[in-house]
């Protein structure tokens, strides 16, 4: 690991003067903030350079090939490092910085826990297979040509390389007794992305690439790699224990990495406010629809209206043009630019949602024309025509999918970020913060966009809100009061109308992504944010000026620190 924050000091050697000049005043500010210039600077290469994957998604391409070091060793050297990070940073005047170093600094040590709590407090290389698969995805060398396709090819030869290592670690790192629902997940991950690693040849020569044996023969490493490693995981089954939660104090500590101040049980009641608010309102909307039948029943009946998964394409471009329409004619928000998203079918070798963007990363590369996709996955081909057109979202549904994603969601917030000049807040990105962004819009789209009551996309709106009110319910449940599986499955079932196949997977999600409660706190620590800022300015803020000002301040920057970068050190607390 690069410990470059300890040799800081060397880069601000004084400098001579001719001696018939009388010197200049130092400016303590002036200096302070280029010295956290500098260690900042350094702080997002240590970053890098232990998250090499995540520079390739971010289009750092100078990263291209590289796998991380996770062995013991390798976990060793970064915690040492992200403790000197740490006393450096503590070293700095946050009244010396300029605001936009302020919130810089923030992010810093929001990474640093948030790191602690992976690599150390969870033990996230022990426990958690898919660390390791992680570092290999190789969608990013393949989905977005930033490159010509033989230099893409050179560095998916290089990673496919360095995968045995990096598996090897994996074996020698995990516990013999893993967590079963953690050993299901990653055997299916491991498994899908051996399959699809097989065919990266085809792909990459498809793209024009050219390969010879001796490339075709690095390539071939990543699949058998991946075997192996499933192969290691699934002996792993008979010894696999039940046990997933993380117990009271390592959730706490989960969310205090994430920015949550809130003890468990007022975090735990917040959700069930959610909950309850959110269903009120469906069986609402419901009745309006329909007072003769169950509320269950009407539900159920809005959300199956689909078009054909033929016809999925078309709907979604008419709806993001619909969508985009409305955010300049009610000028609700600034669109930075004139690029748009291109509504296409989803590779075969990334079909692991319906529904999601895919952007090139913030940094873009060497490239700044590569195109953004609003992937839709198409259901199998093999399955029954009736379960191929249950697999489309409702078309209701299906218009807040499409604001979470593209307009005003990910795809706005993108072209906002990547304008941005801090390089650390562009690539210290809050998951919590970007996908908060995204289901804040769904609400503010019915509301302030629509502007319209329409029970049908009110139901729409609000099946994905109780979604994301049941993940976060669950989450604790699962991970604090031992609650099983089963549980949670009905929980999805009963009080947020998922289907029985979804409401199982969206149960298994939550032993392995404990954090999935981040789209309702991310939301509502916009909503929040948004009523103070309001309230502060004598309720004269408009809404485009709030979104401009929230998209355009921080970047991906963690929702705490865009509070006290827009109301001031003494904002108060995000929840």
């Amino acid at each position: 690991m690069r410990s470059g924050l300890l040799a800081l000091s060397l880069l601000f050697g004084a400098s001579s003067c001719h001696r018939a000049v009388k010197p200049l005043p130092k400016d303590p500010r002036a200096e302070e903030r280029s010295r956290f210039a500098s260690a900042a600077d350094h702080f997002v290469d240590g970053v890098l350079f232990a998250e090499p994957h995540h520079a390739v998604r971010l289009s750092i391409h100078s990263y291209d090939g590289y796998v991380p070091d996770l062995s013991r060793d390798g976990i060793k050297a970064h915690l040492l490092w992200l403790a000197r990070a740490e006393r450096t940073f503590k070293r700095f005047s946050r009244e010396a910085l300029e605001p936009l170093q302020r919130v810089e600094l923030d992010t810093i040590f929001a990474k640093i826990r948030r790191d602690r709590f992976v690599y150390q407090t969870l033990d996230a290389t022990r426990t958690q297979p898919l660390m390791y698969l992680r570092a290999l995805f190789y969608t990013p060398y393949i989905a977005h040509q930033y490159a010509p396709a033989t230099r893409r090819a050179r560095a998916l030869a290089d990673l496919a390389r360095g995968a045995p290592k990096l598996l090897g670690q994996a074996e020698r790192r995990l516990d013999k007794r893993l967590a079963r629902p953690h050993l299901q997940i990653a055997l299916f991950m491991a498994t899908r992305m051996a399959k699809a690693a097989r065919g990266l040849p085809e792909v990459l020569r498809a793209q024009g690439a050219t390969i010879d044996e001796a490339m075709a023969r690095d390539l071939a490493q990543l699949p058998r790699a991946l075997d192996k490693f499933a192969a290691a995981l699934t002996r792993r089954v008979a010894h696999a224990t039940a046990p997933f939660a993380l117990g009271k104090a390592r959730y706490v500590a989960l969310m205090r990495s994430m920015g949550v101040e809130l003890d468990l049980a007022r975090f735990e009641a917040l959700a069930q406010r959610e909950l309850d608010k959110h269903r009120r309102a469906i069986i609402a909307a419901a009745r309006k629809l329909d007072r003769t039948r169950p509320p269950a029943q009407v539900i159920a009946r809005v959300l199956a209206d689909r078009v054909s998964p033929d016809d999925v394409f078309a709907l979604a471009r008419r709806q993001l043009a619909r969508l985009r329409a409305l955010l300049v004619r009610k000028k609700i928000v600034t669109i930075p630019s004139s690029e748009q998203t291109e509504v296409v079918a989803t590779p075969p070798f990334m079909r692991y949602n319906f529904a999601f963007l895919n952007a090139p990363g913030i940094f873009n590369g060497p490239r700044t024309d590569l195109p953004s996709y609003f992937y839709i996955s198409p259901p199998d081909p093999s399955w029954p025509a009736k379960k191929r057109r249950d697999y489309v979202a409702a078309t209701p549904a299906l218009l807040f999918v499409s604001a979470h994603e593209v307009w005003p969601g990910h795809f706005l917030d993108f072209l906002h970020a990547k304008g941005h000049r801090s390089r650390v807040l562009r690539a210290l990105r809050s998951d919590m913060r970007t996908e908060g962004w995204a289901h804040y819009v769904e609400q503010m789209v019915l509301d302030d966009a629509l502007g319209h009551g329409d029970p049908k996309l009110v139901i729409g709106m609000l099946s994905n809100a109780l979604l994301r009110d049941a993940r976060f319910l669950a989450s604790i449940g699962l991970h604090t009061k031992g609650k099983s599986l089963a549980w949670a499955a009905a929980l999805f079932r009963n009080k947020a109308f998922v289907d029985a196949g979804n409401a199982q997977q969206q149960a298994l999600r939550g032993t392995f992504d404990p954090s999935y409660f981040r789209y309702t706190v991310g939301k509502l620590m916009i909503q929040k944010l948004r009523a103070d800022m309001i309230a502060k300015a004598g309720g004269k803020l408009g809404l485009a000026r709030f979104h401009d000002r929230f998209l355009g301040c921080c970047a991906m920057a963690p929702i705490p620190a865009i509070r006290r970068a827009l109301l001031g050190d003494d904002a108060g607390p995000a929840l």
